[in-house]
């Protein structure tokens, strides 16, 4: 009898040490859903919980002073860039969460590969005039590279501008023309990104054939996505 009145009073105590642990217990938050990484959202949303019933939340975007916020929280409108989400748990005695949850990502109102546009030459130009290739390349993920090339038209490609099967090349340093075929285009790297340019050399403008060609450009984003395009253009 003895035994089981002294389990019993074991089995109470511990249910008060319990208790009052859970009662003790330090806030800890959690974030259940909310962007992260590449996202294209202006407007984003985060939900967040805490292991304390009736826990209160503070948030904190972009290390701002925290204020009072609940859950589901919309965020305002945010500029493009990286960006950082705080949130953390109080509970009823003003005990707060010291490793408040994180979020951190990217937006971007557009990840998709670079827009290029050649501005010169023109569709018809004298090879006299031929002074550079210029363009611009934009993409809202930032530009890091622009390469160019320069291929006689009537070529076969597989993928338009970037892996030709059968080619001839005009060199963009001297202007002749190889004969042999080629697999890869000789990509040469232009001057500037968002604004790019390549000088041809007065050799280049004495030795390129008059004719019909492709200025190839091929622009690379911030986060390695790349396009090349086409520029039909005759020379005379």
């Amino acid at each position: 009898m003895r035994t089981r009145l002294a389990l019993a009073v074991a089995a109470l105590a511990c249910a008060c040490t319990c208790a009052v642990a859970r009662a003790d217990a330090t806030p800890d938050t959690t974030i259940v859903s909310g962007p992260q990484g590449l996202n294209t959202t202006a407007l984003p949303s985060f939900q967040f919980s805490s292991n304390v019933a009736g826990a209160t939340f503070q948030c904190s975007l972009d290390h701002a002073p925290y204020a009072a916020c609940s859950s589901p929280l919309q965020l305002p409108q945010l500029a493009q860039g990286p960006h950082v989400f705080d949130v953390r748990a109080v509970d009823g005695s003003g005990q707060v969460d010291p490793t408040p949850a994180e979020r951190s990502w990217t937006y971007l109102s557009n990840i998709s590969a670079p827009v290029v546009k050649l501005i010169s030459p023109r569709s018809v130009v004298r090879r006299a005039r031929l002074f550079a290739l210029r363009g611009t390349s934009t993409a809202a993920a930032g530009v890091t590279r622009v390469e160019v090339g320069l291929m006689v038209a009537g070529s076969r490609h597989d993928v338009s501008g970037d892996h030709p099967q059968q080619c001839k090349f005009a060199n963009l340093h001297s202007g002749k023309v190889t004969t042999r075929a080629c697999i890869d285009v000789r990509w040469l790297r232009a001057r500037g990104t968002t604004s790019w340019r390549f000088p041809l050399s007065k050799k280049f403008r004495a030795h390129v054939p008059a004719g019909r060609y492709l200025v190839m450009v091929r622009s690379v984003n911030s986060l390695g996505l790349q396009k090349a395009y086409n520029f039909r253009r005759s020379f005379r």
